[in-house]
């Protein structure tokens, strides 16, 4: 009992000391001072009004990560602060800093504003074409800073002409490099590809040092051999066999494409047992997005009896490897 009053005692001591510190940091104009301090706020004191006055301070002094969580303590309805006009302002700010999470939260603000027209057609609007173009631009900002969603949204908006011309080559290959930064528009770059989208400017000679290469048991030129085989022919077969050679080499890549392949209605292919495999396989070769796609499987029960125990663990798999879906 006396431990653990000691270690009780030395974590207050610790918290008053960093508490001291980041104020100290905060009120000599210390951007990341400020931002710990509001953290501290709200981990510790699970005060949302003095996480709010630290986080404004850093915000004022350019920090742009201070300004996006602003934005989104005024869009949560849990902090009982939601203010459409703050959410918008901050995420604005943020952005022009060049955060590309609140870049994207942005364009998704522009698509939604409270100014769009009500379409004739029930629960239907149709948004105005300037705040369109002005959420477009918001996507390619945050796009160009690797953001996963703002890639997917940028696609999206290419392949719907809506804000840009419509391109609908552009919007696969901003799916397939979504999908090679592991995110869900796996999904979209399988299930569009068979819709017409002609690679015309393949170099075939690139695609023959490719097979080569992957008959030496490379395995990135095995995947990329899958990738082509999908943009150039379509051929879900002729790309499921260099995907699997690939996988079998350990490229964590082509097993979570196996996964995604299997779990698409898309594909003709559709076997939640194999997608479960290759997903799970793709996680034990720690990569994240296939984690917290093998968690999921768990929770619904695609492929695999459920268990929460495992989707939990993969979860946080998911999380310690980065992928910020599986924090959440």
């Amino acid at each position: 009992m006396k431990n653990i009053i000691w270690l009780l005692l030395i974590t207050l001591n610790l918290n008053a000391n960093d508490l001291k510190k980041y104020e100290i940091s905060c009120d000599n104009n210390v951007s990341n001072g400020c931002l710990e301090r509001a953290y501290f706020a709200l981990e510790v004191n699970k005060n949302y009004d003095e996480a709010e006055k630290y986080f404004l301070k850093a915000c004022e002094l350019k920090n742009a990560k201070a300004c996006s969580l602003l934005g989104y303590i005024y869009r949560s309805k849990h902090t009982k602060k939601r203010d459409k006009q703050k959410q918008f302002y901050f995420f604005k700010k943020a952005c022009e800093l060049s955060n590309s999470n609140a870049c994207t939260a942005l364009g998704l603000l522009y698509s939604s504003k409270e100014s769009s027209i009500k379409s004739s057609k029930k629960n239907m609007i149709n948004v105005n074409k300037k705040d369109l173009i002005k959420a477009t631009r918001s996507y390619e900002r945050a796009c160009k800073g690797a953001h996963q969603r703002g890639c997917r949204r940028l696609g999206l908006s290419y392949l719907s002409g809506n804000g840009i011309e419509q391109d609908r080559k552009k919007a696969v290959d901003l799916f397939k490099y979504n999908c090679q930064i592991n995110n869900e528009a796996c999904y979209l770059y399988i299930g569009f590809l068979g819709r017409g989208i002609k690679y015309k400017d393949l170099n075939i000679y690139i695609f023959k040092m490719l097979s080569k290469s992957c008959d030496s048991n490379i395995s990135n030129a095995c995947n990329a051999l899958g990738f082509l085989s999908l943009e150039v022919y379509q051929d879900y077969n002729k790309s499921e066999e260099y995907f699997i050679k690939a996988c079998q080499l350990q490229n964590q890549e082509s097993c979570k494409l196996l996964g995604f392949m299997y779990s698409s209605e898309f594909s003709g292919k559709q076997d939640f047992k194999k997608s479960f495999y290759y997903f799970n396989k793709s996680c034990e070769l720690d990569n994240g997005y296939a984690c917290l796609y093998t968690g999921h499987m768990y929770i619904r029960g695609e492929g695999v009896k459920k268990d929460i125990i495992k989707s939990t663990a993969l979860y946080k798999k998911s999380c310690e490897l980065n992928n910020s879906r599986g924090c959440t």
